[in-house]
């Protein structure tokens, strides 16, 4: 008896979970959005029944009912239009709930409150008077230099407005000290900034602590600019609630002569640049002492030139997603000590991290580079003294491209590493060549020994250069390749290195500082 018994039990039917939704790029909080103007909402859906529908109904009334065939799991996005006759100040309550194939439900409300959604106003802030700006900008807006900016936690700009910054224009983020709340900008897709600083009157994004004189690294987020370019995660990527993903020749705008310090607050890094097309004019960019990677590149076909990290606490520039791009004139230092208390995540970063994608390595579009007349220098290597694991250059997960003249030394473990590729790559979709790589712990790393360097072939060398040291990335070799070859985006030069002494580009005006924090 207990025997038919248990197998009684064993035959019944265990019930099925409830479906479950969860919004994914809204916060909870109330969206301020006015008139006219749209709100956007994705929600990733679920049920081990099998999802029957999805229905949006605002202040009670439904809107929109979708089928969804029984498929388990479903990411879903619906943009709603706040009626133009609706009040100032008044509130809809918008719900999103999915029924699954047994007749169970979820749910989740957000409100919208119909306002302007972003402000800008006065405010004083440890005895000092800023113009505040807070929310999202639905409209063209330009910061000029005569005044104070404060970015008030998440500042966005968004529905096709142009953000344009003056020459000389300072733009202070607010820090805080809980460690999950951060300000930083971000550049929704569709939208553009503008940021032309010049040498001698540079933009600077910095931390407000610089105003009372004790700035740190990681006091605040970052810039984040989100493209139409494609990326090899989809067609729409959503991240941190900004999409990106699209047209390779998208312009997100022009950023020049500008220094970003202190960043890297939440895991965000220096500058953002994510799906960002071939039309946007990215030069003359310093990352200063952030806390996390000075550049950060997730797909699109944005090229960089005269770009610096130093002092940055993570990579320093990182690129995957299928990027596809140019890079000439790169300087990467970072003096970031390895420690074991506090623990130094960081001490595993690179200074160039190129990937593809770790399970599918040539997933299109691939991570495609072109790269010219680098400067890499690390955070120290001595004989016998734990100074971390840092890389120079690291060539993995199915990236390809063309790294040459380029500069390494002072990591703690190799300084150029070239893995995860078929044989039949190296020397063709994948080359480094024209390269100073000395006094790191190891010069070569996996293919860029066994191919690159014991070959011969590829002008690689272990000689010191004299001018290079911890202390100064001022100095360059001669017969480096001729980067007129590869194309007329590149300046035609062929010396090895990122700065050459006798012009060079970081020095003059008040735009770039170097390890110390002084002015070049």
């Amino acid at each position: 008896m207990m025997l038919i018994f248990g197998a009684c039990v064993r035959e019944k039917d265990l019930p099925m979970p409830l479906p479950s939704i969860m919004l994914v790029n809204q916060s909870g909080n109330d969206i301020v959005q006015e008139p006219g103007k749209e709100v956007a909402i994705d929600a990733s859906l679920q049920s081990l029944a099998g999802i029957r529908n999805v229905t949006v109904s605002v202040d009670g009334s439904v809107v929109k009912t979708e089928e969804l065939d029984g498929r388990i799991s479903h990411e879903y996005s619906y943009v709603y239009q706040v009626p133009e006759g609706q009040a100032i100040g008044s509130k809809l309550l918008l719900e999103v709930k999915v029924e699954d194939n047994e007749g169970k439900t979820a749910s989740v409300q957000v409100g919208i409150v119909v306002d302007q959604p972003y402000q800008v106003d006065e405010i004083t802030l440890d005895g000092t008077p800023y113009t505040r700006l807070k929310g999202k900008i639905n409209r063209d807006i330009t910061l000029t230099a005569d005044v104070h900016w404060l970015v008030d936690s998440v500042l966005s700009v968004e529905e096709g407005a142009v953000m344009r910054i003056e020459p000389g224009t300072t733009v202070y983020f607010r820090t805080y000290a809980a460690q999950n709340k951060s300000s930083l900008l971000g550049i929704a897709r569709g939208s553009s900034i503008i940021a032309e600083g010049t040498r001698e009157q540079p933009i600077v994004f910095t931390s407000d602590r610089v105003r009372t004189g004790n700035p740190s690294a990681g006091d605040w987020g970052g810039l984040v600019v989100n493209g139409f370019a494609p990326t090899n995660r989809g067609g729409t990527v959503l991240s941190d609630g900004f999409r990106y993903g699209g047209n390779p020749a998208d312009n997100s705008g022009r950023l020049r002569f500008i220094r970003i310090e202190y960043s890297g607050k939440e895991g965000y890094h220096g500058l953002h640049l994510h799906g960002v097309g071939s039309a946007t004019q990215v030069s003359h960019i310093q990352v200063y002492q952030s806390y996390n990677n000075a550049v950060r590149l997730r797909g699109g076909r944005a090229s960089l030139k005269y770009i610096a990290g130093i002092r940055h606490g993570g990579y320093g520039l990182w690129a995957d997603e299928g990027w596809q791009g140019n890079g000439q004139f790169w300087l990467f230092q970072t003096d970031i000590p390895a420690t074991l208390v506090p623990v130094n995540y960081w001490n595993q970063a690179r200074s160039l991290e190129f990937r593809n994608d770790a399970s599918v390595s040539d997933r299109q579009p691939r991570t495609t580079f072109r790269v010219s007349n680098v400067t890499l220098i690390g955070n120290g290597y001595t004989e016998a003294v734990a100074d971390g694991t840092r890389r120079g250059i690291r060539v993995r997960q199915g990236s390809v491209g063309e790294i040459r003249n380029a500069i390494v030394t002072g990591f703690p473990d190799e300084g150029v590493r070239v893995e995860d590729l078929p044989l039949s790559d190296l020397g063709s979709l994948a080359t480094v060549s024209h390269m100073r790589v000395f006094n790191n712990r190891i010069n070569w790393g996996q293919e860029a020994m066994s191919f690159f360097f014991e070959s011969g072939n590829f002008q690689l060398s272990e000689a010191p250069v004299p001018e290079i040291s911890q202390a100064d990335f001022a100095g360059t070799v001669s017969g480096g390749f001729n980067t007129s070859s590869m194309g007329s985006w590149f300046t035609a030069v062929s010396y090895i290195g990122a700065v050459d002494p006798t012009d060079d580009w970081t020095k003059g005006g008040s735009w770039f500082k170097d390890i110390n924090g002084k002015i070049r």
